[in-house]
This record gives C-alpha cells, structure tokens and sequence, in this order.
C-alpha cells in the first residue's frame, strides 16, 4: 500500500523526526539516498544536518539552490509510505534469516522500481516553453529512504518512508522547486509497488496472490503459507482504526469514509517506543508460542509452500497487459493518459511483468495500437477508437443530402396547422426538421421536459403516412418503454436492437426511420454499429437527447461531438412543459442556462433549501417531507448515493408502517441487487465472489443473451470465474477477455407488503418490466404471488422466488435510476460526502412538475459543486484535420459504406 503525505516546513519536519525520532533514529534501520538529484549532489549518507540542509532547500554546505516561495516559506517535501501487506511483515518477523532477507529485498527492489518511474514521470518543474509558463518533466529527483520494522503498536510492521524533498534539477542545469500535482498518484503507486513486490516474491520462490483491498479497487501482493490466526493476532493498529472509526462515525456523521480513516489514524496514533531490538524480538516469539506457533513452524509452512506447483498467471505478454488494459480503459473513456495505462497493467499483470518492462512495452505500441493524441499532456487512445469516433464523423458528413425530404416545408406547415397545433414552436421546429431533412443523420438537442416524447409522436405519425417503417431505440429498457408508449414507436435497447440487425426484415427503398432516444448515454462503440447498420440498411436516424443530462457509463460523448463539429443538423428544444408552477420553470431555466448562482438564490428565497448538517436529522427531514403528502407516490426521491438510498428507503418505509399506511403484513424475500463494479474491474476475478449472479449481456462464446449463473470460485492468478448455469453446468469464463458482457448482481433479503412502492432493476422480455420502471405491489402472499400495478396503469401477476426478484423499494431512486422519470414533486438529496455534477444536479431538478426540495449538508459548498460538469473524454478533442464537407445533392445517394472498428479507414 502507498500513501502520500506532504511535509510543510523543514522546521516543523525537523522537529517531528527529532520528537518520535521517528525517521533517524539509528534502531529503525536502513537509510539511503535516492535519486539522480542526490548524485548530482554527491550524497552518500542521510543523516540529520544534510537531511534538514535538503529539505530547506539548501546544498550539504548550506548554499541555497531553491528560493523560498513569494510568502517567504519552502514547502519542504513529500512521504511517500510504503508497506507491503501484513503477512509479508510475519515473513520477515517470523520466517528463516533466508526468508527475512527476500522479504527485505522484495520490498526494497519493490520501493526502488517506483520511485525510478516517480523520478523519470511524475517529478516536474515549471518554465517558460514557447511563451507560457508549464510543467516539464526533468527526470531529476532527490529523495530518502527510510526502513522501518514495527507499528506503533510494536507490532511487526515492514514499511519504509521515502521523503521526497521539493527541489529538481531542470535539463538547463537550474534548481527549482517541483509541481507537485502527480506526486499525489496513490492508486498509480499503490498499484505499481504491489505488482512489483508479487514479482519479487515470485522470483524467490513464494507463491502470491493479489487481494482486493476492502475499500477502493487496490489489490495487494499476498503470500501464501501463513496461517491465518497469526494475522489476525498480530493485527492490533488494524483494529484500532476500525474501533475510532465507528466512534468518529457519531462525532462526524457527515464525513467520508477516507476523512474518517485519516482521523482515526491520527486519534489513535501513539508515540513510538524505543525498545531494544532483541527484547521486541522476544516478545514477538512469546506471542507467537502463545496462541500455538512458533518460528519453525512458519519456516516449515512456507517451504512446504513452495513446493505446491503454482499457477502461471496470466497468459499475456507484456505488450498483451498493455493492449488489454487500454482496451478496458477505452470502455468508460475515450482517452487515457501513460499513467492510467500503467495503473491498470499493473493490476492485470498481478506480478507477471516487471513495472519497467511494461513501460517498455507501452513505449513500443506508441504508434501502433496506441495512438498519441497531445504529446505535450501526456493524452493517448486506442488506434481502434480513433478510428470508430473518425468515422462516426466522416459517415455522419458524408450521409449530408443523401436522403429524399419525407415532406417539403409548406407541407410540414399545412400539417402542423392542421393537426399539430397544440405543439410549442420549439417541437414545430424538431417537428419540420425530421421531416424536411435530406441528411441521413440529425439531432434534437432537447432539454428536460420540452415534450421531445410527444413531438416524436407527431414525427412518426406522419412518417408511417408516407409508407416508413419507423422503429425506435433507447440505451435503457425504461426509456424504450417510454418511447414506445409516449410517441406509439415500437422500441427497444440497442444492446437488443444491433445483435439481430443482420436478421431483421427491413423496409426497402430506403422507407426505414429510426428513433435514438437517451443518445447521451450511447457510447462511441455503440454509436458506431448503429451508424453503419443504419447506412447498411438505407435508414435515416433521429438522434434525440440532452447532452446536459447525465452521460454514458460507456467510452465517447458523440452526440455533443457530432454537434460541436457541424457534421450532424442540429434543431434545439428550450420550452419546458413539463413545470406547471411559474417559480419552479424559473428555477430550471436558470439551471438549464448554467445560472447556477441565481437558481439557488430563487430557491433560498423561496424556501426550497433546506440545510441540516446531521445526517441522521437531515433524512428524518427528507422522510417528514415525503410523507407530508396524502399522494406520496407521486413524490420522487433523488439521491446520487447509493448508500443514501438505500438509508431513505428504509427510513420511508418505516415511517409509512408507523403512520398505518400499509394494512398488511410484511413478506421477506430475497432479491437481487446490481453490484457495483466498475468497467475497468470487471476484468479482474477478485471482483466477483462466490455467491454473486452473473447475467450475460453480450455475445459471449457458448453462452446465450440472458444466460445466468452463480459464481462457485474465482481464480486471480488466471482471471477466470467459475460459474454453475441455472441448468446446472459448472462454466468458466475468463474475466480479463469478457468482464464486459457480464452483469453482477447480489442477493439479499428485503420484506415487502400491499401498497409498497418498488423499483424494477432488471430488463425481462416475458414479465414485460424495465430496469428503472416503478410500479405499486396490489397484493402478496407468503409465497411470494404478487401483483403489481404499472405507472403506466398495467397490471402484471408473477411469483418472486420461481420467476423475477430483481427488485427494490422505489421510494428514493439515484440519479441514474431518475433520468427519464417525471412526477408532481421532487425531493433531492444532494449529500456533499460525494460532489455532485451538474449533471447529475440537472437531472434531479427537472424530474418534478409541480414542486422541489433540497436538503444538503452544505448548500454554499453544494453551489460550487454544482457548476462542474462531467465531460466523457473523446478523441475527437484532439482532431487536427478538418472535415471536408462534399456537396449536397438533391438525389439520395447511398453514402459509401463505412466499417467502423476496423483498421483500413
């Protein structure tokens, strides 16, 4: 594990290892120079007079080579910490002088490979380039290593501080201090010194394996052969943390999980004690024979250990780590930086490949699978994404005046006059495009509830009167839903829609015309199977969306792209009718135009701000609020934590049993619930665990859509899973190649009762439900028989236990659950713990007709959060060549064909 901590002050940094001489004294051990800047200067021991000259920014002799900053004051440095996971500590307290010294070794080639990349990568300067001022890379570091033995609980603890002092030696020979912005790569280091310490450790004969830490998506190098009851008795500052953990929950309910653990730290931090090295040996001996063991018995375990023939890890090259972990960045972004790359490499290769090898092999595929985007910065891609989101831009030009005009304009007017005119001038204007078009693909840029959904009912009306097949398309089943039943569109996800494009009976003479709703959340990959089966099939598109809404989960932002570019004509769609109340369309216009300041004025003098620093008073406010009204159903709750969510519902619920609202009993069950798992870790196997449901979403070789199965064991040495199918086969997917086309989900128990509000979370053809639609349970027996009514009016009848339990309480959705919903008010949850977007501020505000509330823990801090905008990366960002438009031609001319995804455009 790798932490970063900056030191302020050469005195105060002085005074703290004078005070706990907690990084000189002669007992802790092993001292060292690192870096080229401490040869530069000739550095041979660290000690005491030359460490303080260092940090002050001064040579051994006193001579200043970097001058204090304007304030007067020098930031003295960084530590950066580093310790290898418990056991590894055992080994070297417990194992044979032979397995003490690879224990020490391991760890310290580990520290050495990092801090030779911090050096060459991450330590930077500022000067002057090309008239501006900017961060240069210099390849030029002083630091000093520190070995340490114990916690300050004495127990055994190898770790070693590295303290980077502020101060690099420019290519021009200059001093000066350095930018510190990417010292602070935790999970980069973290991730880099696991991986090299496994290899280490591999090499002398252990067998290791990578373990996900509890929190965040860090793994650590394990080894094999200790007992467990060891662990846990020499794990006390562990159980420390976790103990003042809980009492600063109480104290400081609103802060996140890090503050937290960084307050318990210090809390509980104790003075380090100055004990012999014999007598604290002993004692660990005593110890170790109290509960049972004893040193030879480790010894022994740990060669018998490496005796077991151990698995070979990952079958890739180390090139093949680089690719793998490009492509699984490319899922979620665009664009990657070296560092990313090196992150995520790191954690695949899992001690296969060496750090420096696989730097190697990054630089090798640089202009080649991977393309440089802004050498400058540092900004990198795929060759395979260059070449889907060129295309989508070329393709989407070259379609410009392709098509026949469904409808000349004066026929459009004639039209609209006489049926359609109870629309906006916003929907006559989308209206009339869609049908006056020549260009094989537009867009509707519409904000929230401009009534884009009805306006598509108009479009599609008129499309099938002139012999269109007109067929419709959502990134999520409830949009498809939505569309189908608000603009009379037969509709479905195009995760259904584009495996089954190549078997489709579609209309000929190019009559075919689709509808893409929600296309903000359609990644670059998607969008370009959708362009090319469209020009396939001679297909005009619709895209319809809000780029102002919260974003794909998948890799690209094309819908924006295609309009910053002028590839695709774009009609724009500003009145809302979905607001009733003229105070409340007030409020989103202003947030609609990014008036940020002024929307929370209106809301503050409105009283619809409400700010309650305790939490567990906070969502008591929320629960009051919500059932104050007779109708609660037809309040939303918005949270962008799921935490939060899960706390509201139950809280709710409670309160609507309290008050009599539910007249029957409860009935419990067990549902399924996704399990949140970043794109990226769906690669790695220790992200699932037995128990888990896996649900296949893709394509994927001896498996079919929809196929389900338990997860019975994984493998983090192969990345593979093993799963037993609901027809009982024990399967093996390998997670590293297909985690992508996987859907995890967990189970767990929840009691349900007639009048319950809940939330579908998964797509199902047969019950005819979508992830997201809500619905309100009619009737439920013990057995789990139940009918629900639909919002749409619908009544479905299944059993949860034989036949659907993707299930949830619906009274507090998050934001990505509410994108698409509309009720009569809206309750937003904005828990500052978690910064919230624009976006995501946007979405939650616009979900209410009539009436909404905010409750937050830090309004001012909330309006700041709120004027930041999440932004996909996309490629495209850093195009330098400017498209060619080709005339427009009067005639439909098939464009030519493009393949996107494939090397030869």
């Amino acid at each position: 594990m790798h932490t970063t901590t900056p030191l302020t002050s050469a005195g105060d940094a002085t005074n703290y290892f004078k005070k706990d001489d907690y990084y000189t004294r002669d007992q802790s051990g092993g001292r060292a120079w690192m870096g080229k800047g401490a040869e530069d200067l000739n550095l041979k021991k660290v000690d005491l007079p030359t460490f303080q000259a260092i940090l002050e920014g001064k040579d051994p002799e006193g001579n200043v080579l970097v001058e204090a900053a304007s304030n007067g004051k020098h930031r003295v440095g960084w530590d950066l910490h580093f310790a290898p996971s418990k056991n590894v500590s055992l080994v070297w307290a417990f194992g044979s002088e032979e397995q003490r010294t690879h224990m020490m070794e391991s760890h310290h080639k580990a520290v050495e490979s990092v801090m030779k990349y911090v050096e060459e990568n991450l330590i930077e300067a500022r000067g002057r380039m090309k008239g501006a001022t900017r961060r240069m890379g210099t390849g030029n570091m002083i630091a000093a290593r520190f070995d340490h033995f114990t916690s300050r609980e004495m127990d055994p603890q190898l770790h070693s501080h590295v303290v980077v002092a502020n101060m690099t030696k420019r290519k021009d020979g200059k001093w000066r201090a350095v930018a510190n912005e990417k010292i602070f790569a935790r999970e980069l280091l973290t991730a880099m010194y696991e991986n090299e310490l496994a290899a280490e450790l591999k090499e002398r004969g252990y067998t290791v394996t990578m373990v996900k830490y509890d929190t965040g998506n860090s793994r650590y190098a394990r080894i094999e052969g200790i007992d467990g009851r060891i662990e846990e008795h020499f794990a006390k500052r562990q159980e420390q943390i976790e103990a003042a953990m809980d009492r600063m929950q109480e104290r400081y309910p609103n802060a996140a999980r890090g503050e937290l653990r960084q307050m318990a730290c210090l809390d509980t931090r104790q003075v380090k004690q100055s004990i012999d090295r014999e007598v604290l040996h002993d004692s660990w001996d005593r110890q170790l024979e109290k509960i049972g063991f004893s040193k030879e018995y480790v010894a022994e375990s740990l060669m018998k250990q490496a005796e077991v023939q151990k698995p070979e890890g990952i079958n890739l090259t180390t090139q093949g780590t680089i690719k793998m972990a490009a492509a699984a960045l490319n899922e979620q972004e665009s664009t990657f930086t070296r560092e990313d790359v090196m992150k995520t490499a790191a954690r695949i290769s899992g001690g296969t490949h060496r750090n420096k090898a696989l730097e190697e092999a990054f630089t090798r595929l640089k202009g080649k699978s991977i393309v440089t985007l802004d050498k400058e910065v540092g900004v990198y891609t795929t060759k395979e994404m260059t070449v889907i989101e060129n295309g989508i831009v070329s393709a989407v030009d070259e379609g410009r005046g392709t098509m026949p005009a469904v409808l000349t304009t004066t026929q459009v007017e004639e039209r609209t006059r006489e049926l359609y005119g109870y629309l906006t001038n916003d929907q006559k204007k989308a209206l009339e495009h869609i049908l006056t078009t020549q260009d094989t693909v537009i867009g509707i840029q519409g904000d929230a509830g401009t009534g884009k959904t009805s306006m598509l009912h108009a479009a599609r009306e008129e499309l099938e009167k002139q012999g269109y097949t007109v067929r419709g398309m959502t990134f999520t089943g409830k949009a498809a839903k939505e569309l189908q039943t608000g603009a009379g569109v037969e509709s479905q996800t195009l995760h259904s829609f584009l495996p089954k494009v190549e078997t489709l009976q579609f209309t000929p003479a190019g009559k075919e015309a689709w509808f893409v709703d929600e296309v903000s959340m359609v990644g670059s990959k998607q969008m370009g199977e959708l362009i090319q089966a469209a020009e396939s099939n001679n297909a005009r598109i619709v895209l319809v969306g809000d780029t102002k809404q919260l974003q794909s989960i998948e890799a690209g932002r094309m819908f924006e792209k295609l309009q910053e570019t002028g590839a695709m004509k774009t009609v724009h769609m500003k009145e809302t009718l979905r607001q009733t109340e003229e105070e409340y369309k007030e409020i989103v216009a202003d947030i609609a135009e990014r008036r940020i300041d002024r929307a929370f004025t209106r809301m503050k003098d409105r009283s619809k701000v409400h700010e309650i620093m305790n939490e567990r008073e906070r969502q008591e406010a929320i629960v009051k609020e919500f059932v104050s009204h007779k109708d609660y159903g037809n309040t939303l709750v918005v949270t962008p934590l799921n935490r939060d969510r899960g706390e509201l519902n139950r809280h709710i619920r409670n309160k609507l049993r309290d008050k009599d609202v539910f007249k029957q009993p409860d009935h419990t069950f067990a549902v399924r619930e996704p399990k949140i798992i970043t794109p990226v870790e769906r690669h790695f196997a220790q992200s699932y665990a037995p128990g888990d449901i896996v649900a296949v979403n893709k394509s994927l070789p001896g498996f079919r859509l929809g196929d389900q199965g338990r997860v019975t064991f994984t493998d983090p040495q192969t990345q593979e899973i093993t799963l037993i199918t609901t027809n009982g086969q024990n399967r093996t997917v390998d997670v590293s190649k297909h985690g992508h086309k996987l859907g995890v989900y967990q189970d767990k128990l929840l009691p349900f009762t007639q009048g319950e509000k809940i939330v579908f979370l998964k797509n199902d053809k047969n019950l005819g439900v979508q992830n997201g639609l809500t619905g309100e349970i009619k009737s439920l027996d013990e057995r789990g028989n139940l009918t629900v009514r639909m919002d749409t009016g619908k009544e479905i009848t299944w059993n949860i236990p034989r036949e659907y339990n993707y299930l949830d309480h619906g009274y507090a959705v998050t934001d990505y659950k509410s994108q698409g919903q509309t009720s009569r008010r809206v309750i937003f949850h904005a828990n500052i713990e978690k910064p919230t977007s624009y976006n995501s501020f946007y979405v939650a505000m616009t979900r209410g007709k009539d009436d909404l509330r905010v409750y937050t823990n830090g309004t001012e801090k909330l309006k700041e959060q709120v004027k930041k905008e999440i932004t996909k990366t996309s490629s495209l960002d850093y195009a330098t060549k400017t498209l060619s438009r080709p005339p427009i031609q009067k005639a439909p001319v098939r464009a030519p064909q493009i393949h996107i995804g494939r090397e030869g455009r």
